[in-house]
């Protein structure tokens, strides 16, 4: 006797980061149709509650509509931003590269924990914090992804030809 309950009719809520490239994708078109279709049921809606004497409860679907279109649009925001953190944070290894053996070199001559430490700072004083905050500017809708979560690959690289031009001086 099977004890599992029977879920075939109710959807399981899957977080972006689970899905593959073509889910994400698919799942990004069907949030904004539904983005779309909300947007002209609360317009309908509102003409209606404008024109005359509208139901009680009115005002409280409107209300619900406009909640439900704004969760709608965080959710697609979310979907767009795991599009651009994968290959951001899959790019971050070459940065932490081009980072790390400037400074790698520097410290060659001292002891290996010291040269390892340093070479890691950055990356965790500068990269992480600034890919963690960016990754929930571009969720809140404050940045657009594209330029929010390659912000901290940006930051490294404009560090890195700087290290490497002191490098080179010496």
């Amino acid at each position: 006797m099977d004890l599992a309950p029977d879920l075939s009719g109710v959807s399981k809520k899957v977080r972006p980061r689970a899905m593959t490239w073509s889910e994400l994708q698919e799942r990004r078109e069907e949030l904004a149709a539904e983005v779309n279709q909300l947007t002209a049921e609360i317009a309908k809606q509102m003409m209606i509650y404008n024109l005359g004497h509208p139901p009680d409860n009115m005002h409280q679907h409107i209300a619900n509509l406009k909640n439900l279109e704004k969760q709608r649009a965080l959710d697609r925001r979310c979907v767009e931003a795991e599009m651009h953190i994968r290959p951001a944070i899959s790019f971050g290894c070459l940065f932490f590269v081009l980072v790390g053996c400037p400074v790698g070199i520097w410290f060659s001559r001292s002891d290996y924990l010291s040269a390892f430490i340093t070479c890691f700072l950055p990356i965790v004083f500068i990269y992480y914090p600034l890919l963690l905050c960016s990754n929930n500017l571009a969720k809140d809708g404050k940045l657009p992804p594209i330029v929010s979560l390659w912000m901290a690959n940006a930051v490294l690289g404009l560090i890195a030809p700087y290290l490497f031009y002191n490098l080179m001086k010496r």
